[in-house]
């Protein structure tokens, strides 16, 4: 920014500091090092020869989910990190530029900070770590301690098995990185009602091209969304045919619909929560017009009804005034509030609701063939 003070939204977090640096080398190196903990317990399996063991419930050879969460969804966090929250500087200096926000120096460095110290605040440091901690204890209880006669959950001791520890890290780093983004996504929210709050530093245009007044900087913020409704989804849909066809469950069986439910969600929240933030400033912004205009009218219509009844006639220059007030009010009307468009919702939408729209093929099908 011009200010020379940047927009930090990994605030004081030393891990989210190193995920946001810049340099495709760099995120090779980071993705790179995360497959390597996450085929940590694989290796040490290798080593011992039991890849394959059909004693038990699922060896290493056959565990999808591991698969699915660890070497295709742990990775791809690591680069989605810093490309959604990479872009979110660069979306509020371009509504700058466009001056849709009309914003001075000062007053930019000014919000600069305050943004920065809610991306700073020790709770948002701190409460992914504690619960992703959290999560990797119970996980400890429930599966990896719990007996499930798999490649990492032994019958015998588990605090005995390497396998088993080995598994910790991948688990602890995911909880993380999904924590961390969607704690710092409800920051953004934060900062962006704050930016917005002040209605006369929008200068919203219903006649900009973009459909959304001048803000589609916002929406095409949002779509950074899109690689994870695609990976996402595929990490979702694998998840619901490993339960399917390893464990036994129905297609639409509960579970199945939480997993999917839970990606939707989680993915309509992080696309509409930045969005809607805004609503609230272009909505007051446009308000404020139209009361400054009916406000004009008003004074102005008194004046010649007063007229018309002293002197029997008004001003011609007083009904010219109305007549383009009223122009001016109707212009104003069409302000957008939301500052997207109809072709980034289709969009999304059309991205995040593939793996149901499969699901449901697949029903489709399997009631088709049977006998």
């Amino acid at each position: 920014m011009t200010t020379g003070i940047h927009l930090s939204p990994s605030g004081n977090d030393r891990l989210m500091q190193i995920l946001m640096r810049k340099g495709i080398s760099r995120r090779l190196t980071l993705m790179t090092a995360t497959l390597f903990v996450a085929a940590a317990p694989y290796l040490w399996i290798a080593l011992t020869d039991a890849v394959r063991n059909p004693s038990l419930s699922i060896d290493a050879a056959h565990d999808y989910g591991y698969f699915n969460q660890f070497f295709l969804f742990l990775p791809f966090m690591v680069w989605f990190i810093p490309y959604y929250f990479g872009g979110f500087e660069a979306a509020i200096l371009t509504l700058r530029n466009r001056r849709v926000l009309s914003l001075s120096d000062s007053e930019l460095a000014q919000f600069t900070r305050k943004a920065n110290t809610i991306f700073c605040n020790p709770v948002v440091t701190w409460l992914p770590y504690m619960l992703s901690s959290s999560a990797t204890v119970i996980g400890f209880y429930s599966f990896w301690g719990a007996h499930k006669n798999t490649w990492n959950s032994p019958l015998q001791e588990p605090l005995a098995e390497p396998a088993v520890w080995l598994s910790m890290p991948p688990t602890f780093l995911l909880y993380l990185l999904v924590g961390q983004c969607l704690l710092r996504m409800g920051c953004i929210r934060t900062v962006i009602t704050l930016l917005f709050n002040d209605e006369k530093r929008l200068v919203i245009s219903a006649f900009h091209p973009d459909g959304a007044g001048g803000l589609s900087p916002l929406g095409d913020f949002s779509m950074r969304v899109t690689p994870a409704c695609l990976l996402g989804g595929l990490v979702t849909l694998v998840g619901v045919l490993t339960n399917t066809y390893q464990y036994g469950r129905p297609l639409f069986d509960s579970l199945n619909l939480l997993y999917v439910l839970a990606y939707m969600t989680a993915l309509i929240v992080a696309f509409f929560v930045p969005l809607l933030a805004a609503r609230g400033g272009m909505s007051r912004a446009k308000t404020a017009s139209l009361e400054l205009i009916s406000d004009r009218c008003t004074h102005i219509m008194r004046e010649a009804v007063d007229d018309l009844r002293r002197k029997g006639d008004t001003e011609a220059s007083k009904l010219k005034s109305l007549e383009n007030l009223t122009k001016l009010y109707e212009m104003s009307n069409r302000m957008p509030i939301y500052p997207f468009n109809t072709r980034n919702v289709v969009r999304f939408g059309s991205s995040v609701l593939w793996p149901l729209a499969l699901m449901i093929l697949k029903w489709v099908q399997e009631q088709l063939t049977k006998p």
